[in-house]
């Protein structure tokens, strides 16, 4: 990222906490102002006792499948040592990262970020299909299981985590829609803008004078289904594209 190339540019952010603290770092060292506004949170799943007994029963899988930071902690943090482990495939660098910080390597798909790709990547390994445990957050998207299940593969889906809804905003991020004194919000998932909008006061106008940037064109799509204009969208899913977009449309 261009340095300084978000100078004095007050940048909320609505994804969950580690990974909002993550996205304020790059924006300071770009020069903006970043204001934490976590609007889910980071919850066990409500029966742990069902990932544990998974994978105790590791040799029963080809393969298995994690698209989240949250779903590589919570498989190592549930996961005891073993004799063999079945190759593991993860969506991005990041969840790979956790992964390899605990000695254990993750295939990527050719294009990081894309679930679609991942299904393509699993079906290139076995192409004469394979039962995968996925583990993901209680409420995922359907494309990758689907993918693979078209293709005759059994896909078994374990609730590693929650993300569960805060009960309101910040107040001094309340106050700074209120002024309009921020410059862009930043939303990472259908859900988080969804619930974001859920927790803004009936009387506080948004947009205002921000400019609202999305992640995808999925979660564009649906905040323009609630009569919000999304004028920054990522090229392709990822923090560092978005940045890179919200950038553009202020130079």
């Amino acid at each position: 990222m261009e340095t300084k190339s978000l100078d004095g540019r007050r940048i909320l952010i609505t994804r969950p906490l580690a990974e909002g603290e993550e996205t304020a770092a790059r924006i300071r060292a770009a020069g903006g102002v970043p204001l934490l506004a976590p609007v889910l949170e980071l919850a066990p799943p409500h029966q742990p006792e069902a990932l544990a007994t998974a994978l105790n029963q590791l040799d029963r899988y080809d393969g298995l499948i994690v698209t989240s930071v949250n779903g590589a902690r919570a498989l190592l943090a549930a996961l005891k040592p073993g004799p063999s482990r079945p190759p593991i495939y993860a969506v991005g660098e990041k969840t790979a990262a956790v992964l390899r910080q605990a000695g254990w390597q993750a295939k990527l798909p050719t294009q990081p970020e894309d679930a679609l790709r991942l299904a393509e990547t699993i079906l290139g390994e076995h192409p004469d299909a394979g039962h995968f445990l996925f583990l993901r957050a209680e409420e995922g998207r359907e494309e990758l299981p689907a993918r693979l299940r078209a293709t005759g593969c059994q896909v078994t889906l374990l609730t590693a985590y929650r993300m569960i809804p805060t009960n309101a905003l910040p107040e001094p991020v309340l106050e700074s829609l209120a002024k309009q004194t921020i410059d862009a919000v930043l939303f990472f998932s259908s859900r988080t803008a969804e619930v974001f909008l859920q927790l803004l006061p009936p009387d506080l106008p948004f947009p205002g004078a921000a400019v609202v940037a999305a992640l995808s064109p999925k979660i564009a799509a649906s905040l323009a289904s609630h009569g919000i204009p999304c004028p920054v969208v990522a090229e392709s899913p990822n923090t560092e594209e978005l940045l890179q977009a919200l950038r553009n449309h202020f130079t």
